[in-house]
Order: structure tokens, then sequence, then C-alpha cells
């Protein structure tokens, strides 16, 4: 198990530990009161700083309901007392939206910002995306290595690529794969910074973004989460992204390229958050940002050093006020926060929520998990049988997300009566054992389940029930075996043999298959919270708990290619990319069907070598029987991967 810990936190390590290795004891720290930290910056109308205030000149509201203010601190007493108080920041360049001339414009501006910034009490990294989260220094002091560092970003940038290629840190690289957005590398960004104490900050060198307000909110959730607070610095975009107005466009070429309309409608808790009715565009989207994590907008100026220089002097100019939520905690839950000051005038930034952790481990150390890890091992008979499945997707160098899907029969899970109400809990536990009985992972859930009557009670019986979650895990040869419960006398239990592969950037490989029985556009699918969805193409795929399929349902296949062009770039253009499914017969492993060589086409991400993949099985065509698929994997240089995987159509009716 510490193997597995230490594998997985690696990937981490880089970016924090100059951070946690220079901070002073003074940092606050986060106890089991449930003591919720809000830093608040105060300005006049005319966006001056507002000083002198007191706790009593400050009331805050979770949910619409005020709180008790508990704890009080001015930052710029604690510096001026001389503390020396660490502050920690991060210069992160979007280069997925920035043509390289106005990324050149960004890195002088940071480049200024260093020289006269960096010091023993302002910690600085340098972050970049494409289409993968690349740093190309953790947080120093040193004012050298943080120019070089930027000076190898100029040199990317000149070469017109995406500046996250360059061969002199890929090994050092904080890679997550699964982060093929801008809001996903922030979210994975903040994640990190989650274990740094105080207030973090980074600066957003960026073209604009578009994105739904969900997807906005769960961006800003992460940052409020970790305590990191977002100033965007608006670069001209890229063609692709700009906004209308800066193409020219009409309403109708708008209409054109973004459907009828650009509007996100939103409701009122994720108004809350990012404290806009509605994201419009490109410049909306980064403010949305702003404003939901304290931070405030830079638009490009003829002196952007000056702008970006007023994020400086703000580190020193916030007000910590901690209150302890009236209400029990509900992992999993986000609040909205509002904070005001009495004072005529007063203007308040702060981060506008924050989402209580979801452990996933919820049921560590409670008597239901020792239990189910006695019944698991006991190999007592289930009472309930269900099916899994377990594909593998690599988010960095061999670092895994297993993504686990159960089915398991309505009937098995038991409701009980209250109030009029049915309710059930259904318990899951899942342990990846070593080959010599060690632990390699685990995760656990616990499932509340609602219904407001017996009508829905049969109509939830009478099929499967759904699960899934996701956990991850280093390369290596394990044994999966998960257990569920809802009732003393309804049992599950599923095992099944995964192997994880190691894998590395250099290597050409095929991630492990998802069956799928589901697929939708991925912009109607919305989030699925904390999981990573399964998405090619604009198209979602719902991982099966089951390889069995009926005729009259549809059958896809989702996998990843991993191609090491992509994430180590050496000038030359990508190879191509191909895929080809081939159908034996299960029994006889007889050819039934080649559907020949396909190039896939794909939009490449240099930095990310992960392209996703979805394949339909024409299950339509097909009698009743036992079949594998497989699928192999190949690239225009010669590189080729296979992986098989079986599956059932049943006869009769579904």
């Amino acid at each position: 198990m510490i193997k597995a810990l230490l594998a997985a936190a690696a990937v981490s390590v880089l970016l924090v530990s100059d951070a946690q290795s220079q901070q002073q004891s003074h940092s606050v720290i986060r106890s089991d009161s449930r003591l919720v930290l809000v830093d608040s910056i105060v300005t006049d109308r005319k966006g001056a700083y507002i000083t002198g205030l007191t706790q009593k000149d400050f009331k805050v509201w979770e949910d619409g309901k005020e709180q008790a203010v508990s704890t009080f601190s001015v930052q710029a007493d604690q510096a001026l007392s001389g503390n020396h108080i660490k502050h920690n920041l991060v210069l992160f360049f979007d280069n997925s939206t920035v043509a390289p001339t106005q990324r050149q414009y960004g890195l002088d501006a940071a480049t200024k910002f260093v020289a006269s910034n960096a010091g023993p009490d302002q910690l600085i990294a340098i972050a970049e995306f494409g289409a993968a989260l690349r740093v190309r220094q953790s947080f120093t002091d040193d004012v050298d290595r943080l120019k070089r560092a930027l000076a190898g970003a100029r040199v990317a940038a000149t070469a017109g690529d995406t500046g996250i290629s360059s061969g002199t840190y890929v090994a050092a690289a904080l890679t997550n794969y699964s982060a093929r957005t801008l809001l996903g590398a922030l979210r994975d960004m903040a994640t990190r910074l989650a274990s740094v104490p105080g207030r973090k900050t980074i600066v957003l060198f960026s073209g604009g973004l578009a994105a739904h307000p969900a997807e906005i909110n769960a961006a800003v959730d992460a940052c409020n989460f970790a305590n990191v607070a977002i100033y965007p610095v608006r670069l001209h975009p890229l063609a692709s992204n700009r906004e209308d107005n800066d193409l020219g466009l009409s309403s109708g070429d708008a209409s054109a390229r973004y459907g009828s309309s650009i509007r996100f409608p939103q409701d009122q808790a994720s108004a809350r958050r990012t404290g806009e009715a509605d994201v419009q565009s490109l410049r909306d989207a980064l403010d949305g940002l702003a404003k939901g994590t304290g931070g405030f907008s830079i638009s490009r100026t003829d002196d952007l050093p000056a702008g970006v220089e007023r994020i400086a002097n703000e580190q020193n100019e916030y007000y910590m006020l901690g209150y302890v939520p009236a209400q029990e905690p509900r992992p999993g839950a986000c609040h909205a926060i509002k904070v005001k000051v009495d004072r005529g005038g007063a203007a308040v930034r702060s981060l506008s929520g924050y989402c209580e952790a979801k452990n996933l481990d919820v049921l560590a150390g409670t008597p239901t998990q020792r239990e189910l890890e006695a019944r698991m091992t006991a190999n007592a008979p289930p009472t309930v049988q269900a099916s899994m499945q377990a594909p593998f997707f690599y988010i960095s160098p061999n670092i895994a997300r297993v993504n686990v899907a159960l089915d398991i029969p309505g009937a098995g899970v038991k409701f009980t009566k209250d109030k009029g109400r049915f309710e059930a809990k259904l318990n899951v536990i899942g342990i990846a054992y070593l080959p010599d009985g060690g632990m390699g992972a685990r995760f656990s859930d616990s499932v509340n389940l609602t219904l407001d009557g017996k009508k829905q009670v049969d109509e939830f019986t009478s099929r499967s029930y759904h699960y899934e979650t996701q956990f991850e895990m280093p390369s290596g040869q394990f044994n999966l075996k998960v257990a569920f419960s809802s009732s003393a006398d309804s049992f599950g239990r599923v095992e099944m043999p995964l192997s994880v592969d190691p894998w590395g950037p250099t290597q050409f490989l095929l991630s492990g298959l998802a069956l799928s029985k589901s697929a939708h556009p991925a912009s109607d699918a919305g989030l699925l919270g904390d999981k990573v969805p399964l998405v090619s193409n604009g198209v979602q795929f719902i991982p099966s708990g089951t390889n069995h399929f009926h005729k009259a349902e549809e059958g896809f296949i989702y996998a990843e290619i991993y191609e090491p062009a992509l994430a180590l770039q050496d000038g030359k253009e990508s190879p191509g990319l191909y895929a080809q499914m081939i159908l034996l017969d299960a029994k006889t492993e007889k050819l039934v069907k080649d559907f020949g060589v396909t190039q896939l086409k794909v939009q490449t991400q240099p930095g990310n070598p992960a392209v996703p993949v979805g394949l339909k099985l024409p299950i339509a065509d097909l009698t009743p029987g036992s079949y594998i698929a497989q699928i192999t994997a190949l690239d225009s240089t010669g590189r080729r991967s296979t992986r098989k995987i079986g599956f059932a159509l049943d006869a009769g009716a579904n």
C-alpha cells in the first residue's frame, strides 16, 4: 500500500516541495472543528485598498444564512510585524488560446514581474498548458532559475509550438493526461496546490475560453477548496478562439459557429459561484474564474507589466476570516459564501464558495468496512449476483485511472419505508490485491437512495442499478475484489484480474478497453463531479458494468491510444494514427468480421500523448453467441499495440 501511495503521489511532489519546505510554522492550521477560512480583499469606489478594518466590520453568509466569525487576522499587520509570510504564486501560461507572438508579450511582463517580486517571501512557479499541464519551474525564490524557465518558454514560442514539448523539462513535467482542457488543468493545478499552506495565487495568461458555467464552477470549486485565487491576464487569443467581435462576425455567423445561441443558462447556485447570470463570451469565462476565487482580471493594455504588478501589491492586502458552519458536514456538498463590510462604498472580493471534501475511502475505520472486508475474504457465497468491468487509462507515466462499473440487480437493493418514503444505503468497498496478498489500492463508498413511493421501488427493482467510481493506482498485476451490501441479507461480491502494464511517454500503447451501451453528445452530458468522463470527438461513452448485450441495445468500445510523438515533439509532423477492429468467435477463435484499418480523424494535442477513440460494435448484425473484439492501434511509423475484450450477445428479449 505504501508503495502505491508513493507512486501516485510522486507526480505532485515537484510543484509543492519547495513551497512546503520554505513555509513557516505560523501558517493557518485547519483542524477537525471544520473551520472555513475566507480571505477577503476590501477596496473603495476608486479601487484603493481599505485598511484598518476589524472583525466587527465583517459579516459572512453561507448558503444565505449568516455565520458567526470566530477567527480574524489582517495580512498587512502580520507582514509589518516581521512575520515574513510566505506567498506562493504560479505564472500559468495558457498556450492553447494564445498565438506565439502574443505569448511573448505575456512572457515579457512575467520576466519583469519575476525580477521585481521573487524573493524569500514570494515563491514563484512557472507552468503552462497546451493540451496537458506542464511545470517549467517549481516554487523557488531564485530569480535566475525563473528567468531561465521563462527564456525556455520564449524559445518554444519562437519555434511556434505549444510551449509544452521542450525535451529539457518533459521528464520533470507534472502531467495529468485526463486534463485535456484549460479548466481541467486548473482543477489539476489546484489539487496539487492544496497541500501548500496559506493563500495561493495563479496568474493566468490566456486568450479566454468558451465553457459551460458548470465547468467553470468545477474549476472555481477546486480552487476555493485549495485556497487558490485566480488572476486572469487577457492576451489576444488565437483566431479560432477569439470572441465574435474580434473576428468581425455578424450575428448570423456566430450562430453558424456556436449554434442558435452562445448563452449558457445557469441555476441560482451556479450564478452565486461565478458571480454571473450567464456566460456569453471568452471574456465572461475568465471573469467568472476571477470573481469566483477572489481575484480580478487584467485586460491587455499598453503597460501590461504595471497591471501584473497590481497582483503582487495585493498579496499583503487581505483579511482572513474564519467561521465554523452551523450545519452538519455533507461530504461532496458545495456551499455559496458571501462577505459584506459594514462601510459605505466598500467592495469585497473573496472566494464565492467551497465544496466539502469527498473521501475516496468513506467507510475507512467504520464497522461497515470491517464487516464488508470480512465477508469479502471469507468466501461466503454472495446473495446478490452482479457484474463488473474495470478498464484503465493512464493519467501519467505508470499511473492509471481505473474506471469501475458495476451492474447490480435492482431487486438486490433492500429499501425500508420511513415516513412515506423508501430509503436504502448501498455500501461498496473495493481492494486491488497484489500477488503476495498485499494491498495495492482501495476505495469505498456509501450511496444513499431515496424513492417517493412503491411504484418507483417496483420500477427500480425491475432493472439493474448502475454504479460507477474511479480510483488511481500504479502499474502492476492485481486481483480486484469489490463487495457491496444494502442490508444484512443482501451481499454481493465480484472479482477480476487487473493487469496494468508499465508505461512511459516514449512508449506507443493502447489503454484498457471500456465496453459501453450508451453514448451521447458530451455537451449534453454535464459534469460527473469528481469523475473523468470518457469522451471522444464530442461523444461521451458511459462504461458498462457487464459484457452481455441484447439485440435491441447499442454497443461501443472506448479506448485511448498513447502516441509518444505527441508527448515528445521534435519539430516533425506527428505520424498518422489508425485503428483496426476484428471480431473473433470466442469458442473457435475463427474470424467473424474484419473491419479493416481506419485512419483516425483526431486533433493533435502536442504534449498530451492520449488520443481517445470510440468504436461501434455491430450488435444488430451478429447472431447470439460469445465474441472477442480485438482492437489494434497503429501509427504511420510502424508502431502498434493490441488489446482484446470478450463480450456476449444473449438470445431473447432484453
